[in-house]
């Protein structure tokens, strides 16, 4: 986190989405869970993209009202349909 936010206050490139993978490795405490969470809003910027990972919990609950979340459906994030759609955005890019 710090040198994600020491980049995004002194570079002076497009900085990228954040993208953390679940920050409750190794089953957290909630109360550690919690924290982390909180930390996590605290130093992403309102106009910067994060992209988080996570399993349900109660700590999350102020994270999702002002996020869009995607529900995986059983053991993958797009459905067959869901795939040729994507594929077809990305088809006239690397045409």
């Amino acid at each position: 986190m710090s040198l994600y936010q020491l980049i995004e206050l002194h570079g002076t490139e497009l900085v990228s989405a954040l993208i953390l993978d679940t920050p409750n490795q190794q089953d957290q405490a909630p109360m550690n869970y919690e924290v982390i969470h909180k930390a996590i809003m605290k130093y992403v910027r309102k106009d910067g993209q994060l992209v988080l990972c996570a399993t349900r919990s109660p700590a999350l609950k102020a994270y999702e009202a002002g996020a869009h979340v995607i529900e995986l459906d059983g053991t993958k994030l797009l459905t067959e349909k869901g795939f040729g759609e994507v594929k077809a955005n990305f088809d006239d890019v690397f045409a």
